[in-house]
């Protein structure tokens, strides 16, 4: 009688366990969406549209015409609390950042924590 009882224990514990574990496919999926900004750089300002797609592509998109700046866009992965962006031919190397989601509020830090967009 212990040994049917052990068993249905043991798949109910599995099911809750594995439930629980975040799936790494869908963290960061808050982040799916077009998000619009004033960026601040310290030469200039401008407005622009940066969109997560759920194929894991982004779109950096001009809304205001700004000499020497233009439409851009890549790959990024992300998780919870950051993103890398990756792929994006107007940028060497690769972006790295944190950001947090307060309501339809998308703030991007840059890894050195000091605000990028936001």
């Amino acid at each position: 009688m212990k040994k049917i009882f052990f068993i249905p224990l043991i798949i109910v514990l599995t099911f809750l366990y594995t439930s629980c574990k975040k799936d790494s496919s869908n963290q960061g999926e808050l982040l799916i969406d077009s998000w619009s900004k004033l960026y601040v750089a310290s030469d200039t300002s401008f407005n622009v549209n940066l969109t997560f797609n759920t194929d894991g592509t982004f779109t950096w998109e001009m809304i205001d015409v700004v000499s020497n700046h233009s439409n851009s866009g890549g790959e990024y992965t992300a998780t919870e609390t950051d993103f890398t962006l990756t792929v994006d031919p107007d940028c060497d190397g690769i972006g790295k950042y944190a950001y947090t989601l307060d309501g339809d509020q998308l703030t991007v830090y840059a890894k050195r924590k000091r605000p990028f967009v936001g």
